[in-house]
């Protein structure tokens, strides 16, 4: 099962899919139940029954449109997967590994260079080196990257409904755009609640005087600035 609560979708390549257009149109409303599905339990059974009783729906209308909606699945050991999503988990996958290598990498560079530095400086100033060093080693370790089994809590959807703010989309621009960025913080609920606030400042219109966005895709490109400025003031 997914820990998050949504899953991608592209309207634009669904729309011009030509294998979209060659299904019925009664398909198309199991096609959607079927990725449903596939994004709650990872795949959907091969046959029509069960299938049927997963999603909700009569044998009757499973069997007659399930054919039609096999070429986005690809069938293994008994179970639907789907194509699309299979590939975007394994995208996915090899983004994480490569920001955790960066990562990785970076620390790695840092802690060398802090080493020598300490190292010049312990002749000339004793313990110094030894302290400074174990300080600086606590300091990073209380900052991580996105945690892998991060989502929500109760008290991120109290905020949310409490500023009227669509917790889902505001999750999901939160985390695409720290994944992108190898973001770290120290408190990753506490950068959730300032995003959160973010964003009720930006669905309300209200950009400190300036002319108000005219695209969701502007709207969240300000809040992440905003948002990336006060950390780098230490607001975070």
């Amino acid at each position: 099962m997914s820990r998050l609560p949504w899953f991608k979708f592209y309207p634009g390549d669904y729309l011009l899919d030509p294998r979209v257009d060659d299904l019925p149109r009664e398909a198309e409303g199991l096609l959607l139940r079927m990725w449903c599905l596939c994004h709650r339990e990872g795949s959907c059974p091969a046959d029509a029954e069960t299938l049927a009783r997963k999603i909700l729906c009569t044998i009757e209308y499973v069997s007659r449109y399930l054919d039609a909606c096999l070429v986005f699945f690809e069938q293994r050991a008994g179970k639907l997967f789907s194509r699309r999503m299979e590939e975007e988990k394994r995208r996915s996958e090899i983004a994480r590994k490569n920001a955790n290598e960066r990562y990785k990498s970076t620390s790695k560079t840092n802690t060398e260079t802090e080493s020598e530095g300490e190292s010049e400086r312990s002749s000339a100033n004793g313990n110094a080196s030894g302290s400074a060093i174990s300080s600086a080693k606590a300091i990073r370790s209380r900052a991580c990257q996105f945690p892998e089994n991060f989502a929500p809590r109760e008290s991120h959807r109290a905020l949310a409904a409490e500023l009227g703010i669509d917790l889902e989309r505001a999750f999901a621009n939160f985390t695409d755009h720290h994944l992108a960025r190898g973001s770290t913080f120290k408190d990753w609920n506490h950068a959730l609640n300032q995003w959160i606030r973010r964003e009720q400042t930006f669905s309300h219109g209200s950009n400190n005087g300036a002319t108000p966005f005219t695209s969701i895709s502007e709207r969240n490109k300000a809040a992440a600035a905003q948002f990336e400025r006060q950390r780098a003031q230490g607001g975070l």
